[in-house]
């Protein structure tokens, strides 16, 4: 009952309802795959050389002229 002494009556229809949802429609597959080519670039090439000491009391001196080969000290180094 309102306060005015009326009645409120709910009056209901249907009403369609239609939720979104993600559904899968397709698939992709996707593959990774390794290709190794070799080129051949002429270019000038940098060679450093390193000095190592290790104690200034020790006399050997190791020499290292690139990083795939260490060469031994000169003999009297």
């Amino acid at each position: 009952m309102v306060e005015d002494g009326s009645e409120s009556i709910p009056v209901f229809e249907e009403e369609l309802v239609i939720p979104e949802r993600m559904v899968v429609r397709e698939r992709i597959v996707v593959r990774k795959s390794t290709i190794t080519e070799e080129h051949q670039i002429e270019t000038e090439l940098k060679k450093e050389r390193v000095e190592i000491d290790s104690d200034t009391a020790v006399e050997e001196r190791v020499t290292v002229e690139d990083s795939d080969t260490a060469s031994p000290p000169p003999p009297g180094a």
